[in-house]
C-alpha cells in the first residue's frame, strides 16, 4: 500500500488469489482477441491481393498474420 504525506491511499494491491486469476483470464482473453483480429485482417488482405495475383495461396495468410502479430506484440 502506498500512502501520501496526508495519509491518503495512493495505491492498493489486491492480494486475493481470485483477483489474480481474473487478471490472468482477462489477459488470455485479450490475447485471443488480438490473435483473431490479426488473423482476420491478414485473411482479408491476402484475399484482396489474391484477386490481382494468381501465385497467392492460402498459406500466405498465416505467414502474414505471424509477422503482423509480432509487430502488434512489440513493446
Amino acid at each position: 500500500m502506498m500512502v501520501d504525506s496526508k495519509g491518503y491511499i495512493l495505491e492498493l494491491e489486491n492480494l486475493d488469489p481470485r483477483a489474480q486469476a481474473d487478471k490472468l483470464a482477462v489477459a488470455a482473453r485479450d490475447e485471443r482477441i488480438t490473435r483473431l483480429a490479426v488473423l482476420k485482417a491478414a485473411a482479408e488482405f491476402v484475399g484482396r491481393y489474391a484477386q490481382m495475383r494468381e501465385d497467392i495461396k492460402s498459406e500466405h495468410v498465416l505467414v502474414l498474420a505471424d509477422r503482423w502479430l509480432e509487430w502488434v506484440e512489440r513493446d
